[in-house]
C-alpha cells in the first residue's frame, strides 16, 4: 500500500507541476476554473500540492529500493519547492491586488 502512495505521490507531483505551467498561461482557463468554482487555480494547485507533499513523506515508509527512495526524494522536493513558489506568488499577487479594490 505504502509503495503505491510513493508512486501515485510522484505521479501527481508531476501533474502539479504540469498545470501550474498551464494555468499561469492560458489565461481562458484560469477564467473558467474561476467562474466554476469560485477560487483561483493556483490556490487549488496549493492545496493539491500539500496533499501531495505529505504523501510524499507517507511514502517515505515503503522505500525499498534505490528508484524507490529517488522517487520519494523528487516527490518531495518537487511539491516543497512548488508550494513555496505558489505560497509567494499568491501572497504577493494578494498583496499587489489589495491597492486596487
Amino acid at each position: 500500500m505504502i509503495k503505491k502512495i510513493n508512486l501515485w505521490s510522484f505521479i501527481l507531483s508531476m501533474v502539479c507541476f504540469l498545470l501550474f505551467f498551464v494555468f499561469s498561461s492560458v489565461l481562458y482557463l484560469k477564467e473558467m476554473i474561476i467562474i466554476w468554482t469560485g477560487i483561483h487555480p493556483l490556490i487549488l494547485i496549493l492545496y493539491i500540492t500539500l496533499i501531495v507533499f505529505l504523501l510524499g513523506v507517507i511514502g517515505i515508509f515503503g522505500v525499498s529500493n534505490g528508484k524507490t527512495a529517488i522517487r520519494s526524494l523528487i516527490t518531495i522536493l518537487l511539491s516543497l519547492g512548488l508550494s513555496i513558489i505558489l505560497a509567494f506568488i499568491i501572497f504577493f499577487g494578494k498583496l499587489l491586488n489589495a491597492g486596487h479594490n
